[in-house]
């Protein structure tokens, strides 16, 4: 990207991707989100907080990374007086993430392919959502102001275990922060 500072953050979601679901109508019309998504996102959000719990701090931890500009300032121009109940305006220099995800799924005994091709393997922009929806929706990215809605872009490939090994399904996430 011609004229942008990249600056990532990877780690590696340690859970079998789950696909997001829509939540359904239960008893007394209200919604529902399906219990195995809802123990995915749990589970998730846990991790990341123990996880960046364990990082370096200053300049190199992670959600610094993310929130501060190559320079040291931060994406929210504290300085600019925000108007009543609104949040500080964007560093015009902040121009988003853009995020990589590789979601790697149970390989099934009979499968000899690497990516998955069967009807029940799952949309992969619902693993996308899912794996988001944990991440941004998590207790330190919520405090730290960051928002899923500034993603500009993504790359993602589903793909089984690697045949042969005891690899386990897993989730590789690359955030790269980009700025002009």
């Amino acid at each position: 990207m011609e004229g942008k500072v990249e600056k990532e953050v990877n780690f590696t979601i340690p859970f079998a991707p789950v696909t997001a679901k829509r939540p359904r109508l239960g008893a007394g019309g209200h919604a529902r989100t399906p219990d195995d998504y809802r123990a995915y996102l749990k589970a998730v959000r846990t991790w990341l907080e123990e996880w960046l719990d364990e990082q370096l701090t200053g300049a190199e931890n992670p959600l610094y990374i993310l929130t501060h500009l190559e320079y040291g300032a931060p994406i929210r121009v504290v300085e600019a007086k925000a108007d009543k109940g609104k949040k500080h305006p964007l560093n015009p220099r902040f121009a988003g993430f853009y995020i990589q995800l590789t979601f790697v799924l149970k390989r099934p005994k009979t499968v000899k392919t690497a990516f998955p091709m069967a009807a029940n393997s799952g949309d992969l922009d619902n693993f996308y959502k899912a794996a988001v929806d944990a991440t941004f929706g998590s207790e330190p990215f919520r405090y730290a102001g960051l928002d899923d809605r500034w993603v500009q872009g993504a790359s993602m490939v589903k793909r089984y275990t690697a045949l042969g090994t005891d690899e386990k399904p897993h989730t590789d996430v690359t955030i790269k922060r980009l700025e002009v």
